[in-house]
């Protein structure tokens, strides 16, 4: 992953961002697709690389962009981005 999104608001309902952890879900944008994704591994030395299992699996090319959202409350937020 190339950034994580955190929230610096002071506002009592803004919720901190956390560490992704393995076995969670997350919701996978990648063009107009969004799909769901198990987080499998999380490796690297900074642990800024993960390893998703797609559900349904995708065709993408590699370089292309997407988007990481996790469920917060009744809604999904974008948490991060990254790259293929």
């Amino acid at each position: 992953m190339t950034r994580y999104i955190d929230s610096k608001d002071t506002n009592k309902n803004s919720a901190h961002v956390g560490q992704i952890k393995t076995k969670e879900t997350l919701l996978i944008n990648i063009g107009t697709i969004s799909i769901s994704a198990t987080v499998i591994d999380i490796i690297g030395d900074k642990k800024d690389i993960i390893k998703i299992s797609l559900y349904p699996p995708v065709c993408v090319e590699i370089g292309e962009t997407v988007a990481f959202s996790r469920r917060l409350g009744h809604n999904w937020r974008l948490i991060s981005w990254g790259q293929f």
